[in-house]
């Protein structure tokens, strides 16, 4: 089951994640409740993250990942220097 938002432009990197996010949980058949309680986030954070309202922390990323059972770097948006150090910093804690 192929999950798309056809009102996110697929150009911008958040949107990109977001989908990733929506698509991932469908196929473990995770709710937004269950995949925030196993993150420790809260499900309205969940929900704007896979409504490209908002873009996760690095250490929000560690909790989807799991979440997902996917590696953190799967879900880490980056696109220069800055992301990648954080995407370093976050697989280095």
């Amino acid at each position: 089951m192929d999950v798309k938002n056809p009102f996110l432009p697929r150009e911008r990197e958040e949107h990109r994640l977001a989908e990733k996010l929506r698509k991932l949980r469908a196929q473990r058949g995770l709710t937004q409740r269950e995949v925030a309680e196993i993150a420790g986030i809260d499900e309205s954070t969940v929900r704007n993250y896979e409504l490209a309202r908002r873009t996760p922390k690095p250490e929000h990323l560690r909790g989807l990942a799991t979440a997902l059972e996917v590696m953190p770097e799967a879900l880490a948006p980056f696109n220069d220097f800055a992301g990648l150090n954080e995407l370093f910093l976050m697989t280095v804690e």
